[in-house]
């Protein structure tokens, strides 16, 4: 499975009349980079995001699954006051979900329970795929509902 990005971030900012693409597009194309993390001198996980950034937008762990998340527009407002509230202290950002995933899940199976189960403060959809043929999922997480597909 392939993935890729489309930096097709435009909402609320200028159109780029010369280049025919949104200014904030033009200018995260300079900053996006592909990482090695490595634990104990080990590839755990290679990913693309953007310099600065600490979480990961796209990955894949070695031998087992990749994953590509990108962001819906409309927040989960219920889930943000309730988080701000502290009711629910361990929903995960979204932008930092998957550099979590990465960390803990060793399987294609370990990460999509990891997905189904961990609760989310906006949607967001996630494609998951895995090394072996069928290992394939897509989430689309939005105002406290999901369906895989």
């Amino acid at each position: 499975m392939w993935h890729a990005r489309n930096l097709d971030f435009g909402q609320l900012f200028v159109w780029n009349i010369e280049a025919q693409s949104w200014d904030l597009t033009d200018t995260l194309k300079k900053v996006s980079v592909n990482l090695n993390f490595i634990r104990n001198g080990t590839v755990l996980f290679k990913g693309t995001t953007l310099a600065g950034h600490v979480g990961i937008l796209t990955g894949m762990k070695p031998n087992a699954f990749s994953l590509s998340m990108n962001a819906k527009v409309q927040p989960d407002i219920k889930n943000i006051i309730s988080w701000l509230n502290g009711e629910q202290p361990d929903i995960q950002f979204a932008m930092y979900f998957d550099r979590k995933l990465f960390e803990e899940a060793n399987t294609f199976d370990e990460a999509r329970k990891f997905i189904y189960d961990v609760p989310m403060l906006s949607g967001a959809y996630f494609i998951l795929g895995g090394a072996k043929p069928g290992n394939q999922t897509f989430k689309n997480q939005a105002e406290s509902a999901y369906g895989f597909f």
